[in-house]
């Protein structure tokens, strides 16, 4: 679920990126104002991560964001961003949107890439984290181009709703992960409440989980009696 929603966001989450000067130069902007958004999407880019880092590291037993909410949100704003570039015009307009995009650009890569790790762990990750890589690889080389020709066909910016949509649906794919893990628990408490026997290695995990969840709620109680 998770590489096929990566996937189809992939269709359109690079093409502004790749098509902003492009986009510039047919409207006119002056060079000069073009490396100027080159910079302010990268500066955009920088703080983002670094602001989606500091609320992964900081988050507190009282107030817990989980990680695939963090991409999902993210990537929601990606696509109000490029909505909204479409019916923006001038020079601001394009201020705007570097600063916007590339602040939520910088916090989706960030945020994926760590609720990547919580799914797989350390153990698995290299793996996990290249088949991601390999599977937004063929949407990004299909949708910048089509969302070129799009706009060169339709003009008005037109290709970029291609874009939004491909995003939007991408990030509505991760809801299934909740779904999914929902009918995971159902199957356990199933057989957990019929007449199976478990294995050896089953009640050690068993027991492993109920040891964390316990040492997770003494650390909780301790940090409110500190408080």
């Amino acid at each position: 679920i998770l590489i096929s929603g990566s996937a189809l966001s992939a269709f359109g989450i690079h093409a502004p990126i790749l098509l902003l000067m492009h986009q510039g130069k047919e409207e006119g902007l002056e060079p000069n104002s073009l490396l100027r958004l080159q910079t302010y999407l990268g500066l955009a880019s920088a703080i983002g991560s670094t602001a989606f880092g500091f609320i992964v590291v900081r988050n507190s037993m009282q107030c817990l964001i989980a990680r695939q909410y963090l991409t999902q949100a993210s990537v929601f704003m990606l696509a109000g961003s490029i909505l909204a570039f479409v019916s923006l015009k001038e020079y601001s307009g394009y201020v705007l949107f570097t600063w916007v995009y590339g602040f939520f650009y910088g916090g989706y890569l960030y945020s994926l890439k760590t609720f990547t790790f919580e799914k797989v762990r350390a153990r698995n990750f290299s793996r996990a984290w290249g088949f991601i890589q390999c599977s937004q690889a063929v949407p990004m080389l299909v949708g910048v181009p089509m969302t070129s020709y799009f706009n060169h066909e339709n003009g008005d910016r037109a290709g970029f709703y291609f874009a939004i949509v491909c995003i939007f649906v991408g990030g509505m794919l991760l809801f299934f992960i909740d779904v999914h893990k929902r009918n995971v628990k159902r199957q356990k408490s199933n057989t957990m409440s019929s007449n199976y026997e478990p294995t050896e290695n089953e009640r050690m995990d068993r027991r492993a989980y109920f040891n964390r969840r316990v040492t997770l709620q003494e650390l909780a109680n301790a940090r409110i009696l500190a408080k």
